[in-house]
């Protein structure tokens, strides 16, 4: 009896891939002076964004809308009874993309919205080919 699954998972990404559900392209962009912000004699922040060279139209997952249950920071567990106002998107895209970081916007082809990523949800899987992200409508 074989008791290895190695080979039935590792059949299991490409057919993912074939079946189309990569459909969209995710760009990535940074304020200008990335992290350490140009600002003004008022001390108002450049706003401005500019591509991240290396992280556009990225082959991209994007989930429906979801609320997700906050998290309490002390306790580590959901409050049944507490949700976020604004819903979160899960973006998972083809390729492993340590450059991705926080502070980073994302917009997501055939979605005029820009989002902002949730600090602390930038992952990626073990074998380094996919990384994740959780997103929020990013608003100024």
């Amino acid at each position: 009896m074989n008791q290895s699954l190695s080979y039935e998972f590792a059949n299991v990404m490409p057919q993912v891939l074939e079946s189309g559900i990569f459909n969209v392209t995710a760009s990535f962009f940074d304020r200008v002076g990335g992290a350490n912000p140009v600002a003004d004699s008022m001390g108002q922040v450049n706003q401005t964004q500019v591509p991240v060279a290396g992280l556009q139209n990225i082959t991209a997952m994007f989930s429906v809308a979801r609320l997700s249950n906050l998290m309490l920071p002390d306790e580590g567990m959901r409050a049944s009874n507490s949700y976020e106002q604004n819903p979160t998107f899960h973006l998972l895209l083809q390729g492993y993309f340590p450059a991705i970081l926080p502070r980073f916007t994302v917009q997501v082809s055939g979605d005029p919205s820009v989002y902002e990523i949730t600090p602390g949800t930038v992952q990626s899987d073990s074998q380094q080919r996919m990384t994740r992200c959780k997103l929020r409508r990013y608003s100024q």
